[in-house]
């Protein structure tokens, strides 16, 4: 799920009900998708949230901690990707 918690920084942060650790799943990740696609946070939950019809409920799902998280933003260089960089309207 894509969260913004505070204005402008957006982060994917997974949220699984499990016994696996975060770490595992990080490496399991790391290894098959790009980096820009990792999840920056993996919450452990007992279990989803659900709606009274079923469905998850996505507006009850705890907020990730900021504690460990980094942020690092590095301008657009090439001609191409500052391009892509433009906001769409």
């Amino acid at each position: 799920m894509v969260r913004e918690d505070h204005p402008g920084v957006k982060r994917l942060v997974v949220y699984y009900v499990g016994t696996e650790t975060s770490e595992a799943l990080r490496g399991y990740l790391q290894a098959r998708l790009p980096g820009h696609i990792v999840p920056a946070v993996f919450m452990q939950l007992a279990a989803l949230p659900l709606k009274p019809n079923g469905k998850m409920d996505r507006q009850a799902l705890p907020v990730p901690e900021r504690e460990g998280a980094t942020y690092t933003y590095e301008a657009p260089r090439t001609p191409n990707k500052k391009l892509l960089s433009l906001p769409i309207r």
